[in-house]
């Protein structure tokens, strides 16, 4: 008997150490979280996730920091995150292209749906339609006209295949029937120079919007799901008529795929918190976007309809990668 009660009261002891460990292990987090940025510093993506680490940090109690990982088009931070454990300590921040257009025009280590899990919208890039100054066209609707009664003579600039703005003009040109040129550049500054310099006809750009202000080019539309809110007076592509425009270029942040729920739903309120003061709005603004908080599984489901209709518009216009 007492040989039993000594064994009962072991077993009891081992119970207790067990569940203790369990409940250890549940705390989270208990040491610093890693966010990946597939870009280099300084971009707009990195500099939307240092604000966000800095806020996450306080309020989680553990430090989050940023991990650049630049590199094949983004496919090397996103692999390296796909790659981590799915348990909370691996974050990842990007742009929407990178799910519904990167996998359609080149081959990709991850599976966009299936490899990671939304967290959270976290804002959308301001890009503007604009023409240059001198141009005859005022509006979206007008441009139209002008392009299709000039077949072949107008021209447009991105700075590659697959590029936003490439699918952004691909896809005006499905939906209204228009013959008009591509010309890619091999960065910003070089597109820049091709608007200002009148040797294209069109751009679709974020950091236009300097030359917008300055006289130089005139915008016709926001290609954005709002109003630009620096220049309000300018209507939104689909306020303009265009009835399916491609996704705007947004930031989004993700987890490996199997993060425990409740890992998620935490960081979504995080997100959800930190995207609704006042400061995110004037941060956000300086990185040419604006905050578009939306919750993990809504997020997902309209990138997997963009994903459907990019890849329609991809293979119309037979974009490959460079």
């Amino acid at each position: 008997m007492h040989r039993r009660q000594v064994i009962v009261g072991a077993g009891a002891a081992a119970a207790v150490a067990v569940a203790g460990l369990a409940r250890a292990q549940d705390v989270w987090p208990s040491r610093p979280i890693r966010l990946v940025v597939p870009y280099p510093p300084g971009g707009n993506v990195d500099k939307i996730a240092r604000y966000l680490t800095d806020r996450m940090g306080q309020s989680l109690g553990q430090r989050v920091f940023i991990d650049n990982k630049p590199g094949a088009q983004t496919v090397i931070g996103l692999e390296n995150a796909m790659r981590a454990a799915p348990d909370g300590y691996t974050l990842v921040a990007a742009a929407n292209t990178s799910l519904n257009i990167l996998p359609h025009i080149r081959q990709v280590p991850y599976s966009p749906f299936e490899s990671f899990e939304a967290v959270a919208e976290l804002g959308v890039f301001l890009s503007m339609m604009a023409v240059p100054t001198e141009s005859p066209v005022n509006t979206v609707r007008e441009f139209i006209a002008y392009a299709k009664a000039r077949p072949g003579q107008l021209s447009y600039a991105s700075v590659g295949q697959g590029s936003f703005a490439n699918l952004a003009m691909e896809g005006l040109k499905h939906e209204f029937g228009l013959h008009i040129v591509h010309i890619p550049y091999r960065g910003t500054g070089d597109l820049l120079s091709a608007a200002l310099g009148r040797q294209v006809d069109v751009v679709i750009e974020p950091q236009i919007l300097p030359h917008v202000k300055s006289g130089r080019m005139r915008a016709i539309a926001a290609y954005m799901p709002v109003r630009h809110p620096e220049m309000p007076e300018v209507p939104t592509i689909i306020e303009a008529g265009v009835t399916k425009p491609v996704a705007a270029p947004d930031c989004g942040l993700f987890v490996p795929k199997g993060t425990p729920a409740a890992i998620v739903e935490r960081l979504n309120a995080e997100v959800k918190r930190i995207m609704a003061e006042p400061e995110a709005a004037a941060s956000m603004r300086g990185n040419s976007a604006v905050p578009a908080y939306a919750a993990g599984k809504d997020y997902m489901a309209r990138l997997k309809a963009d994903s459907v209709y990019n890849a329609q518009i991809i293979k119309v216009a037979g974009i490959k990668d460079q």
